[in-house]
């Protein structure tokens, strides 16, 4: 088969670019469609804070609802759209990898989609009540003040936390795919471990909202997942040390 040129690369790649653009401004409509359906689950979690203050969340100026509608809406529609993009970004890549290659590119996928499904539940069940509860306990909120709910504020506060969470969650399959491609070895990831401790810490303080527990719940599991990361890399990469 002849070498695609520079062009035919070019061309094959805008191709691709339009697919995800559609793909992203489908899931950008859907999410428009059932916005109250997904403002409804995002704000559930600030449900006991309002039935404390007797408090509904509220819009401070005639345009935030829409802008949060937009934004809210882009957010969704780009995670509910992800395998697509990213099974689009492997087929533009797949031609150009060994078949070793694209074994272990296929598996990271799977592998990239349980973690973004884990990190969606175990920041809706877990960090977000617990950051919620934290943030509004008795010792941190100052007596004789009480709360006043701003939507936009609150909703991009979980929106927030969800795509830290998906972000963060991958960043140990981009470990695993490193050592599966020899770029680095186990033995040398398991040297830099201190550093990827600190690095932890770091990522999820800039990442999420400014607030200890929420820093501290993002950082914990990437940590375990990283050395859960290098001992499956370890037993199932081969010639992996």
């Amino acid at each position: 088969m002849a070498a695609m040129t520079y062009f035919g690369h070019l061309n094959v790649l805008r191709k691709h670019l339009w697919f995800s653009v559609v793909v992203l401004l489908i899931g950008f409509s859907v999410s428009l469609i059932f916005f109250n359906d997904i403002i409804a689950v995002l704000t559930a979690p600030l449900a006991a804070v309002a039935e404390q203050t007797g408090e509904e969340l509220y819009l401070t100026t005639i345009y935030e609802s829409l802008l949060t509608r937009i934004r809210v809406s882009l957010v969704t529609g780009l995670v509910f759209t992800l395998p697509a993009h990213i099974s689009n970004l492997l087929f533009f890549i797949f031609p150009a990898l060994t078949s070793r290659e694209k074994r272990i590119a296929a598996a990271v996928v799977v592998a990239g989609f349980v973690l973004v499904v884990f990190s969606l539940y175990y920041g809706y069940l877990y960090l977000i009540p617990f950051s919620i509860r934290f943030l509004t306990s008795g010792d941190i909120v100052a007596e004789g003040t009480s709360f006043l709910l701003g939507f936009t504020k609150n909703v991009m506060y979980i929106i927030q936390i969800f795509v830290a969470l998906i972000v963060i969650f991958q960043l140990p399959l981009v470990m695993i795919l490193l050592i599966s491609l020899r770029v680095i070895t186990v033995s040398a990831a398991f040297k830099g471990g201190r550093y990827v401790v600190v690095g932890a810490f770091v990522l999820s303080a800039i990442l999420t909202p400014p607030d200890m527990v929420s820093q501290v719940m993002t950082a914990l599991p990437l940590i375990l997942l990283y050395y859960v990361g290098l001992l499956v890399a370890r037993v199932f990469v081969r010639g992996a040390r």
